[in-house]
């Protein structure tokens, strides 16, 4: 099975930025769009079919994570799903000015998410860096971590958490890991 490969080609501009994979699909997940491939890989045969929503694409591979059957991942426009279908569902609608107004200077790149299976929620660190001198830091006070709750379809926005090192669930509790920068070191603390 390592002998077959295929290539995904991609536009100008629309760079790969994650891979996701459901029991019987590999998802390639870009900028500005997404690529299905489905069938027997071990027999070298399969398909690969390209879609992209209207230009949705994928932010942050740290976003991608499984949620009932689907896969959740940020776009610039918001947090969406897609199956094995391949229909690509809007899941933040309610809150997508969140992510589409000019006024907000989230880090897309750098987001991180986490599906907290035993409360049903997909819990989501929208980053928010900020540079004062030549300390560069998470900006507490403008980031947020948006929790949606996908039992009863509802959010919930948190402040003051940094979690930009990442998060993760041990014994069903969440851990979040700090990411602070330094100003006397030129790389990530």
């Amino acid at each position: 099975a390592g002998d077959n490969s295929f290539n995904v080609y991609t536009n100008k501009g629309d760079v790969i930025t994650g891979l996701g994979s459901l029991p019987n699909s590999l998802f390639t997940l870009k900028d500005k769009s997404i690529h299905l491939a489905t069938g027997d890989f071990s027999q070298d045969v399969f398909r690969i079919d390209q879609f992209n929503g209207g230009e949705i694409g994928c932010a942050s591979h740290h976003s991608i994570q499984e949620v009932n059957g689907q896969l959740y991942f940020l776009s610039k426009k918001g947090i969406f799903a897609v199956g094995e279908s391949a229909i690509l569902e809007e899941v933040s609608a309610i809150i997508e000015p969140e992510f589409t107004k000019t006024s907000q200077a989230y880090n897309f790149t750098q987001a991180v998410a986490v599906n907290w299976l035993k409360l049903d929620k997909y819990v989501i660190l929208m980053p928010v860096l900020s540079t004062t001198s030549s300390e560069k830091h998470l900006d507490l006070a403008e980031s947020k971590v948006f929790v949606f709750d996908y039992a009863i379809k509802a959010w919930l926005s948190l402040n003051s958490i940094n979690c930009l090192g990442g998060i993760t669930l041990h014994n069903e509790v969440p851990w979040f890991t700090e990411r602070r920068y330094s100003a006397d070191v030129t790389d990530v603390v």
